[in-house]
């Protein structure tokens, strides 16, 4: 398990520097990327009141509150088929992971978000990167996909399902002209590599728990000794 963790966390840490590297350069920036203005023009240009409607709804059940709700709803499912409370936690610890180390980078970079012009939210009152929901929805909905699937067909549909979920919620916010495309992205690697990285340090892996059980059952049939 210490040498799989370490080989997963070494592939992880690529992404988590990706995601600090890009904050350094925008507290140097300051000033979006052409790309994120692109995109927020884009967005505003195909904004329709049904559309609106719909990214609000999405944005708003899709929060910090609604992924609690989710991770705790798969846990509780975990927990009763499996009896293993790390993995039953493990959906929520991500989340919480995601939160935090979001909040953090937000103080580190302090990049404003789009124009009030631009933006159909005004309760958001902390900086723009990386994106809370974006991080926040990949690192519960990954979590939560990778717990409750037991075969690599299914864990591979499930996690692809996640992926465009999170995806959807992070359009939702730059949609809404509350992020930057940057900022949603940022947010769901950084969200999908923390999920990954719980996920592989909570979870015992599928061979340990056959062996053990095996093992158990190995025990409780021994003869003994005369």
């Amino acid at each position: 398990m210490g040498g799989r963790s370490a080989g997963i966390g070494t592939v992880l840490a690529i992404p988590l520097v990706a995601v600090a590297v890009l904050g350094l350069v925008l507290a140097g920036r300051g000033a979006p990327f052409p790309v994120d203005l692109t995109v927020l023009d884009a967005a505003l240009a195909r904004r329709t009141p049904d559309r609106t409607i719909v990214a609000e709804r999405i944005s708003a059940v899709c929060g910090y509150l609604g992924m609690t709700v989710i991770a705790l709803l798969a846990g509780a499912v975990v927990f009763v088929r499996d009896r293993n409370p790390r993995t039953a936690l493990a959906p929520v610890v991500a989340l919480v992971a995601a939160m935090a180390v979001t909040e953090v980078v937000k103080m580190l970079v302090a990049r404003p978000r789009p124009p009030i012009a631009s933006r159909l939210s005004l309760t958001e009152q902390t900086f723009s990167y990386p994106s809370g929901h974006a991080a926040g929805a990949s690192a519960c909905l990954v979590a939560v996909a990778l717990v409750l699937t037991r075969t690599r067909p299914a864990r591979v549909v499930a996690v692809a399902c996640a992926a465009v979920w999170a995806t959807v919620v992070a359009g939702t916010r730059v949609y809404l002209g509350v992020h930057w495309a940057s900022d949603v992205v940022a947010g769901l690697v950084l969200g999908s590599a923390l999920s990954v990285l719980v996920v592989t340090l909570m979870v015992p892996r599928p061979g340990r728990v056959r062996t053990a059980a095996v093992s158990d059952t190995a025990c409780g049939h021994r003869q003994p000794d005369r």
